[in-house]
């Protein structure tokens, strides 16, 4: 798969980068809460991200994040492993450069 650029500018480059580690960790307790059916950890640990994945430059991933609130909301297992691993593709194709 093709690489996805994020260009930020310089003195976001390492606020985007800690925000980016971040929510790649994120990515193991969305797919914890899931394998328990824990909907309402999914919405916890994703709301963050939907409201602030934009600020750091990354608009797809709160588009991502906010579908996936949605599918732990409507309680959709299959909905949200199929955000989870759109968000863990996502993240795993990103370079940010300044």
């Amino acid at each position: 798969m093709n690489r996805i650029n994020i260009q930020v500018s310089h003195d976001m480059l390492e606020l985007s980068t800690g925000y980016l580690a971040s929510r790649k960790s994120d990515v193991a307790a969305l797919k914890q809460s899931l394998l328990a059916l824990d909907f309402e950890d999914i919405e916890d640990l994703i709301h963050k991200t939907k409201g602030t994945a934009g600020g750091y430059g990354f608009e797809y991933l709160g588009t991502l994040a906010k579908s996936l609130e949605h599918a732990a909301k409507s309680k959709d297992p299959s909905k949200c492993q199929q955000y989870i691993l759109e968000i863990e593709s996502y993240l795993n194709l990103v370079e940010i450069k300044s």
